[in-house]
């Protein structure tokens, strides 16, 4: 029910956290990704400073293991605050 979850499903792909984000307020805790598996991380940056928790959760070892770059999308957030004509450059 959001603009990014229509982006995604616009280009054929599937939100793996689906529910469990939903009832979190779209927060997985490190345990939940991982047991979930999915089959690439979308990313806002792929900057190696991490700004905050959730970009330093992205940089755990575990998912950097799991997940490297050829497994990642990056959109940057400034293509995703709006539905606008950057909407174009998302997709």
């Amino acid at each position: 029910g959001t603009l990014l979850g229509s982006l995604i499903a616009t280009v054929g792909l599937k939100v793996a956290g689906g529910a469990a984000a939903r009832s979190s307020g779209g927060f997985l805790p490190l345990e939940q990704i991982v047991a979930l598996r999915p089959d690439r991380l979308l990313v806002s940056t792929d900057d190696e400073h991490a700004e905050d928790q959730g970009s330093a959760l992205l940089r755990h070892s575990v998912l950097v293991s799991l997940y490297p770059p050829e497994k990642r999308i990056m959109i940057p957030e400034r293509l995703t605050a709006c539905g606008g004509p950057m909407l174009a450059e998302s997709l």
